[in-house]
Order: structure tokens, then C-alpha cells, then sequence
């Protein structure tokens, strides 16, 4: 009798575990890969022990460090730890949850969400201030605060814990820690791209650095406005800065719940002999903020561990954000390089690039990538004409798509250095150009991928059908009007020669350009 009994519940333990990780799976497919911890999303699939740093907090975080970038040139193995707009309980529970395969030397905490309730977005406010009737279904802030329980695995030893904290936070119902019951309506929607963000493999870009964007912060973007805690609630989602009177910068203090998580991670740290180091990571500060990271730093020196306040990096001028909150391209470098200096002063760590240990092939493999992210950018500033730009497509040796097409009348916008720097510079078959070039008409369509040309299709009296290829896992659509890489579309192909670049780093169309085929432009 008790033979079968312990095989009832061991045989319903087995469904029940089943059909758990089946509606955690839906739940994560149907979100597109909860992008809210995306960043630590990578985490299951690096090898054990692999990591010596990680970098735990917001989007203070993975936009303003690139990983691949200090391993090129520090040798140091690390990743995102991070979500968007989480609170210092989640990065608690992150931390705990990355623990259980990785040992890092280092911990580089973002205390960015000790800025509450004085933040420039107001997400960060409501959360800090528990504001439920500010906390709307749906919302921004409402999901934060839950994304984290919906991001640890099912069997994870954190999940309850997670989960009640987030509820403590949010208030949140039930459906809000599974996804398939919050996003069931997307069912039509689906498509590849979704399935592979259940991929581990597609996941590790994330961990790696962002494609930042060649951007610098539009001050116009900025709302100023005298603080108040009601305005706090609403501030608009590019960003506010906010004024204070002399009287509410001598009341500006230290949430105690702001202090007890910093506490708790600091206590969990020293337990576990890991580093800790509290960063105060650039951003367009207000006065009040400024006083709050002061304080941070006063509980770090009190506690024996460093922090790195606002004023210790070098990335702070306005040319080096791309928005109120974030660094662009060329100021998350700095301020990565800083980081290298920092962390080889302080610490030992090991140079990763001198092994050959299996457990550093993600860095290994990806070594440079950020580079041709950052060619990438430079590609979005091009202000030039059809030479040009095949000139600047030449060094896309890998990890893109090129797709183009070119229809309608051909004359000198179309030149034979052209021809030659698709045939030479991109590595285009000769064939696949001889009979429209030599034509000047009808409508070509060419595909290249990682460095590859894969395919062309020419139609002499033009094309006013769908192609649809399959390349790679990619659902490719030339349209009659646009591409479509896995659902995303760019393009407006009407005449002229069309080019897009499709990001195999980080699945998005990076840049579209038309040309004029009927007229000659001289790049300078």
C-alpha cells in the first residue's frame, strides 16, 4: 500500500512539475522573452564558473558597461545581472539565483534605485514608495515588480520568496508571475523570432552588451519641473529633471526600506567572500539624487566595502548620453575602460584571453563583435551616397544581413565602381548582377548573410510577387513594398537600389537606406 502510494505522488509530482514548466515556457514565448531581465536572461547558458564580475542593477547597467568590450581589452569575463527599472529586492534575488552556477570574484551593484522618490522616470519612484493606486494593471512599474519572480526557472529555491516579495512591492494578482495568462491574446502573433527567445544560444547578446546607438541626449526630450511627490508619479518616460527649494533638499534622506536592501545584499555578500562594490553609474543627476548618493557612499565606508560615487568616473558630459538616464556608444566605452582600469587595480583577475579553457568560449568566440556593433553605428550617421555606402557595407564581414533590391530604371546613379564594390567588396557572384546591370531595368533582389551571399533573383520585367526564403532559421519576405526579417520590417521599395542591414547580434533591422539610381551623387 505504501509502495503505491509513493508512486501516485511521485507520478503526480512529475505532471504537476510538468505542466509547470510547459505554462513557464508559453509564458516566456508569448512575452517575446520577458524583457524586462532579458539582460539576465543569458545566465542558464554560460558555463558553470565561468564568470568573474557581475554587473547587478538597471539599465544603468547594460547600457552603460559592454562586457565583451572589457574582456577584448582587460581579459575580464563578466556579465549582466540586470533588468529595466528594477528595484534593489529583485537584484537581491538575482544575485542568489546567479550564485547557484557562477562564482564571481566581483559584484558591481548599481544603486540607482536609491535615487527614489527623486528619479527622473518615474517607474523607480512608484516602486520605492510602494504606490499601488499609482501602480495601474498592466502598467510599466506594475510588471517590473513581478518580472523577476517570472524570470527564475521553475525549481528555483528563490521563486516563493521572490514572488512574495514582488507581491509585497505591487500587490500584484496572481496572473501577473505567468505569462500565458497575461499575454494569451498573442497567439496569432507568434512567430520564429519568439520561439527562439526560448533558445539559450539566442539569449547571450544580451549578457554581452547592447547595441547602444550613436546618439547624443535631446535636451528638448527633458521635461523641467519643480519636484513634488505627486509629479513624481508621472513623470514622462524620456525623463524629468526636477528643481527643489533649499526646503526639500534639507529633507532629502535615505528611504529606510532603501537601506535595509542595500544592507541585506551587503550582509549576503561578505557572507558568501564575494567583493562588493556600490556604484553610483553616470546619469543626468538632480540635486537631490546627488545628496541620496552621498549617503549611499557614507553606508558603503561604514560597511568596509568601495563605491564609486558619480564624480570617480570619467563618462558625465552631456556628449556621452544618449538620453537622460542612459550613456550612448562612445560614453559606455569610457566609461567600460574605466571600469577595466578600476577593477585590474583593486583586484586580481585574471587575464581570460591567455586560456583556452572551454569555459571562456562565449568571450572567446564574440571577441571584437562590439567593434562591428560600433560600425554599425557609424553606418546609422552615414550622410553620403550609393558608393559610399558599399564602401562602408564592405567592412560587415559578419554578424549582419544585407538585403537589397533595386528596381525600376538603371543610369548613373549606378556606376561600375558599384558593380565592383558589390562584386569585390561584398562578395556578390558576378553572375547574379550581369543582367540587370547590363539591362539598366527590371528588379533585382540580393541577400547576404554573415559575410555570405546567398542568394539573388532577377526579373526583367520587374517583381510584383513575395519572395519568401528561409535562411538560416530566418523567415526572410522580399515584399512588394518592404522585407521582413522574422516579422520585423523595414523598407519602402518603390525604385532606385534599397539596402537594409538586419542585426544577427540583436535581431533588428539597424539601418534602411534608398539611392537613386537615375542620378549621379558624389561622395565626398
Amino acid at each position: 500500500m505504501l509502495r503505491k502510494r509513493l508512486i501516485f505522488w511521485s507520478k503526480l509530482a512529475a505532471i504537476c512539475c510538468a505542466v509547470a514548466l510547459c505554462v513557464n515556457a508559453a509564458g516566456t514565448l508569448l512575452s517575446g522573452g520577458d524583457d524586462i531581465v532579458r539582460n539576465a536572461s543569458a545566465l542558464p547558458s554560460l558555463p558553470r564558473d565561468s564568470v568573474d564580475v557581475f554587473w547587478l542593477g538597471t539599465s544603468h547597467m547594460h547600457y552603460n558597461v559592454i562586457p565583451q568590450l572589457l574582456y577584448d581589452e582587460y581579459g575580464i569575463t563578466s556579465t549582466m545581472v540586470s533588468g529595466n527599472s528594477i528595484d534593489l529586492t529583485a537584484s537581491y534575488w538575482q544575485l542568489r539565483q546567479a550564485l547557484l552556477t557562477q562564482s564571481p570574484q566581483v559584484v558591481v551593484l548599481d544603486v540607482y534605485p536609491a535615487a527614489a522618490p527623486y528619479c527622473y522616470f518615474y517607474v523607480q519612484n512608484v516602486l520605492a514608495m510602494r504606490s499601488r493606486e499609482n501602480m495601474p494593471e498592466g502598467s510599466n512599474p506594475h510588471i517590473t515588480s513581478s518580472a523577476l519572480a517570472r524570470w527564475l526557472p521553475v525549481g528555483s529555491p528563490f521563486k516563493a520568496a521572490a514572488i512574495k516579495d514582488a507581491y509585497d512591492v505591487s500587490y500584484a494578482e496572481g496572473e501577473n508571475y505567468f505569462g500565458i495568462t497575461r499575454f494569451h491574446s498573442r497567439y496569432s502573433d507568434l512567430g520564429r523570432q519568439h520561439f527562439r527567445a526560448l533558445e539559450g544560444s539566442e539569449r547571450l547578446s544580451h549578457s554581452f552588451g547592447y547595441l547602444y546607438g550613436d546618439y547624443t541626449l535631446d535636451q528638448s526630450k527633458v521635461s523641467i519641473r519643480p519636484y513634488s511627490p505627486e509629479a513624481a508619479m508621472e513623470a514622462n518616460e524620456e525623463g524629468t529633471y526636477w528643481t527643489f527649494t533649499d526646503e526639500q533638499l534639507a529633507e532629502v534622506q535615505l528611504m529606510q526600506q532603501v537601506t535595509d536592501e542595500l544592507q541585506r545584499i551587503i550582509d549576503f555578500t561578505k557572507r558568501k567572500g564575494i567583493q562588493l562594490v556600490l556604484c553610483a553609474a553616470p546619469y543626468q543627476t538632480n540635486a537631490a539624487e546627488e545628496l541620496l548618493f552621498e549617503q549611499v557612499g557614507k553606508l558603503a565606508e561604514a560597511n568596509g566595502i568601495a563605491f564609486v560615487g558619480l564624480n570617480d568616473t570619467p563618462a558625465n558630459d552631456p556628449a556621452y548620453f544618449r538620453d537622460l538616464g542612459h550613456l550612448n556608444d562612445e560614453g559606455a566605452r569610457i566609461f567600460t575602460s574605466f571600469w577595466g582600469d578600476w577593477l585590474t587595480g583593486h583586484y586580481d583577475l585574471a587575464d581570460r584571453r591567455e586560456s583556452t579553457d572551454a569555459r571562456y568560449a562565449p568571450w572567446r568566440e564574440r571577441a571584437g563583435s562590439h567593434n562591428l556593433q560600433t560600425a554599425g553605428m557609424q553606418l546609422n550617421a552615414f550622410d553620403g551616397g550609393l558608393t559610399g555606402y558599399l564602401e562602408e557595407l564592405s567592412s560587415f564581414d559578419r554578424d549582419h544581413m544585407l538585403l537589397f533590391t533595386a528596381t525600376g530604371d538603371v543610369f548613373d546613379g549606378f556606376t561600375e565602381d558599384d558593380y565592383w564594390l558589390l562584386v569585390d567588396g561584398l562578395g556578390v557572384a558576378e553572375e547574379a548582377l550581369e543582367d540587370w546591370y547590363y539591362t539598366g531595368c527590371g528588379t533585382l533582389d540580393l541577400l547576404l548573410y554573415d559575410g555570405e551571399f546567398i542568394f539573388s533573383q532577377y526579373e526583367p520585367d520587374g517583381r510584383d510577387y513575395d519572395i519568401t526564403r528561409n535562411v538560416q532559421g530566418y523567415d526572410v519576405q522580399f515584399g512588394t513594398g518592404r522585407w521582413r526579417v522574422n516579422g520585423v520590417s523595414a523598407g519602402n521599395i518603390e525604385t532606385g537600389m534599397s539596402i537594409s542591414v538586419y542585426s544577427l547580434l540583436d535581431d533588428r533591422m539597424l539601418d534602411y537606406r534608398a539611392f537613386d539610381l537615375m542620378e549621379m551623387y558624389f561622395d565626398e
